[in-house]
């Protein structure tokens, strides 16, 4: 929400959601936000090889530093820019990214740019502003590039990083769930639908099937669910070649809570590839390729962290 003192912010975040940013197409998202930086008096601003739009506060070789990494991309989708004025004599913006999460790298900027490099100087602080590129997808290009700079070797390992995601106003988000995603892939020779066979679309159910008792035998006791293993059913897509060929394209995505074996889970599924490949063996052509992808280990900080203690109050 937006007061009359807030124009600074207004026009930074809605520059940047009048600018589409799908993933994988956030160039000149990121260009505009490299100039804008520049306005903000950031020094050091460039677009990095990732694509991200990168600028700083502070000297180069400052001996603290500490990273604010957006991210710029956005999910696919338009909602109509607006903004609407509530009773409270606020006005409330509505687009695509406006929470999710242009809004926090707009704040992370503006942020910056308040504290000065002065201050920056005083403190020995680097401030680097990230707005990275790819977060929306399952490669996370622009913070992997942004992990990899700040290695202790090439640079220093920051002090500390802050993500901007939506959280509420009054909330600290400390950690985030872990993720792995399962594609299933199958064809084989077309069966008449009067027959015994159920369908080559039937696997992706089997396989929903096993994934779903595996999270109900992990959750049980959990109650929280950051500490449950959550899986989704993401897309499946069934079709036929030339009257030929039945095949199945399917992904399941996975949250992982703190510490979950995803490799144990990884054997159950391969051996029931192998049960299936046995089975239909007899039946005629078959495949069936199950693979793994965009796996992220679950993390969480600690809430007496100095950062974490920072934000709460």
């Amino acid at each position: 929400m937006f007061g009359p003192d807030d124009e600074p912010a207004v026009e930074l975040l809605w520059g940047l959601v009048t600018i589409p940013s799908l993933s994988g197409k956030e160039g000149e998202a990121s260009r505009w936000l490299v100039r804008r930086m520049m306005d903000h008096d950031l020094v050091r601003c460039d677009v990095d090889a990732a694509g991200n739009a990168v600028g700083e506060i502070g000297p180069a070789d400052a001996e603290r530093v500490i990273v604010l990494l957006g991210h710029i991309d956005t999910v696919a989708g338009e909602v109509p820019i607006r903004l609407v004025s509530n009773d409270q004599d606020r006005d409330l913006l509505f687009a695509r990214g406006a929470v999710d999460a242009k809004g926090p790298l707009a704040t992370f900027v503006l942020a910056a740019a308040k504290l000065g490099h002065a201050w920056a100087e005083a403190h020995s602080v680097r401030i680097v502003v990230v707005g990275a590129v790819e977060e929306e997808a399952a490669t996370s290009k622009g913070a992997r590039f942004i992990r990899d700079r700040f290695d202790g070797a090439r640079e220093p390992i920051p002090e500390a990083c802050v993500i901007g995601e939506p959280s509420r106003s009054r909330r600290v988000t400390l950690g985030y769930k872990g993720r792995l995603l399962v594609d299933l892939r199958a064809r084989q020779a077309v069966r008449h639908s009067a027959g015994p066979d159920a369908g080559i679309g039937a696997l992706t159910f089997d396989l929903w099937r096993l994934v779903s008792a595996e999270a109900a035998r992990y959750n049980k006791g959990e109650e929280r669910i950051f500490d449950q293993l959550q899986p989704s059913l993401r897309n499946v897509n069934t079709s036929c070649f030339e009257g030929l060929e039945d095949r199945v394209e399917a992904t399941l995505g996975l949250r992982l809570p703190l510490g979950y074996p995803h490799q144990e889970l990884e054997a159950k599924l391969e051996a029931w590839v192998a049960e299936q490949r046995r089975d239909r063996a007899a039946l005629g052509f078959f495949e069936l390729e199950l693979s793994f992808r965009g796996y992220e280990p679950a993390w969480c900080s600690d809430k007496s962290s100095a950062l974490a203690r920072s934000f709460l109050r």
